[in-house]
């Protein structure tokens, strides 16, 4: 599960931030780099980064205890963040 948490601070600029934060609950430190790489490139793909927003990525160790295969965790973190990037 992923989940945005608006900023309060008003941005100036013309392009989005986003930042990520990945528990060690989640899985070893390959496994949080691996998300966190797979989440930018779906960022950087979406029209979402033209909007000027700050955006704060906090992803749930509850994607390792639902699923037990990493393809199914993957699949489910794909999911959730594409949601993620339709509902703003």
């Amino acid at each position: 599960m992923a989940y945005y948490k608006p900023s309060r601070v008003l941005t100036s600029n013309s392009h989005s931030r986003i930042g990520f934060s990945i528990t060690k609950k989640v899985g070893n430190a390959v496994i949080r780099n691996r998300y966190k790489r797979i989440m930018r490139d779906m960022f950087r793909c979406s029209p979402l980064k033209e909007k000027g927003l700050d955006i704060l990525v906090i992803v749930s160790p509850y994607i390792t205890k639902k699923n037990s295969s990493v393809e199914e965790q993957e699949k489910c973190l794909r999911e959730s963040f594409n949601h993620l990037l339709k509902t703003l």
